[in-house]
């Protein structure tokens, strides 16, 4: 009996983004590996996605900066959370920094982020929700 899915089973999707993306829906459970190049990226529209659809922003290159973006036929302002900022030992900043609440539908990796800063992207098919962190102040922001 041979047992050749058991290494997998927990083997991860990964991408490195060269080029600018329209990212599909078949993408769900990507880790994108981003920075080399300044790129914007399109996520998918949210109700395409579906509710439990997710990917991962992995900072792999400190070059360039990385732009991700709304699908521009879902409605302005539809991503939600934050960005934990950890800049030179000071105490964690949420991004945005606007009121709690405040929905928002860009998210920059600036040139200033480190390797192994990192966005994570998810929805219920009605909202992306964001969460992540980076060791720069300001290495990500939100529009």
């Amino acid at each position: 009996m041979s047992k050749i899915g058991r290494y997998s089973a927990q083997r991860r999707k990964v991408e490195d983004l060269t080029a600018a993306k329209t990212i599909t829906v078949a993408d769900c459970g990507t880790h994108f590996t981003i920075g080399s190049a300044d790129l914007s990226h399109t996520l998918p529209l949210l109700s395409a996605a579906g509710a439990g659809w997710w990917c991962r922003f992995v900072v792999n290159d400190e070059t360039e900066a990385t732009t991700i973006v709304s699908h521009g036929s879902d409605s302005a302002n539809q991503m939600v959370g934050h960005v934990l900022s950890y800049g030179d030992g000071a105490a964690p900043v949420m991004v945005p920094q606007a009121a709690a609440g405040t929905a928002f539908d860009t998210l920059i990796f600036t040139s200033g982020v480190l390797q192994g800063d990192w966005v994570e992207f998810w929805t219920d098919g009605t909202l992306w929700y964001v969460e992540g962190a980076t060791r720069v102040a300001d290495g990500i922001t939100a529009a």
